[in-house]
């Protein structure tokens, strides 16, 4: 395997096949045409630094899959640019971002998805590390294919996973019934993702029930 040292300052790269590049900061843009690949070392994106997954604009899309040994940092303005063609199959077209350490600061995932996007859930980024901050990664709110998708993250074992997710309509917390019987929905997947461990009852703005 390939080793190339450097930093990444002001210039557009494309990374070639089976290289390990050991970079310290980015500026400018790189682009992550082919698999595999592997950066290793702390990684920081400065606020103008664009990182492509991704054959974009292209249907015959290939998986372009990063994985980053060290921690990655993203300043304010720093994006992630993913392709994702389609999620109903298992032809691998999409990209993933793999972190080998902690994942912080902040972000912004830029989406190139088909418009037949079915709202199952795909994996964007995995950071090995479950300290890794919630916000590391944001993502606009957007419709693909009539459907509301948003960006969640889960813990999963020891690791911190971004996905696309579909928004559902929310049912509200508080449901009014018959004979002044108001009643409280405590289901985190139809309320909103709320989890209520007691509550507290006031009328007129006074507690009448804990």
């Amino acid at each position: 395997m390939k080793i190339i040292k450097y930093s990444i300052v002001g210039l557009g790269l494309l990374i070639g096949l089976n290289q390990t590049v050991s970079a310290q900061h980015l500026y400018g843009q790189m682009v992550i045409n082919e698999n595999p690949k592997l950066l290793h070392g702390n990684l920081t994106k400065g606020s103008s630094a664009e990182l492509f997954l991704g054959d974009h604009g292209s249907i015959l899309q290939k998986t372009n899959e990063l994985w980053k040994v060290g921690n990655f940092r993203g300043e304010v303005g720093a994006k992630l640019h993913i392709s994702v063609i389609d999620n109903s199959n298992d032809f691998g077209t999409r990209g993933l971002f793999n972190i080998i350490g902690t994942a912080n600061g902040s972000t912004e995932i830029v989406l190139d998805i088909h418009n037949s996007w079915n709202g199952m859930p795909i994996d964007l980024v995995r950071a090995y590390n479950a300290g890794s901050d919630v916000e590391a990664f944001t993502m606009q709110e957007a419709t693909y294919n009539g459907r509301e998708a948003y960006l969640a993250n889960r813990l999963e074992g020891g690791d911190r996973v971004w996905f696309l997710a579909e928004r559902t309509p929310c049912l509200p917390l508080i449901v009014q019934k018959r004979n002044n019987t108001l009643v409280v929905n405590n289901n985190p997947e139809s309320n909103g993702g709320f989890n209520f461990i007691y509550y507290k009852w006031y009328r007129n703005d006074v507690l009448i029930h804990e």
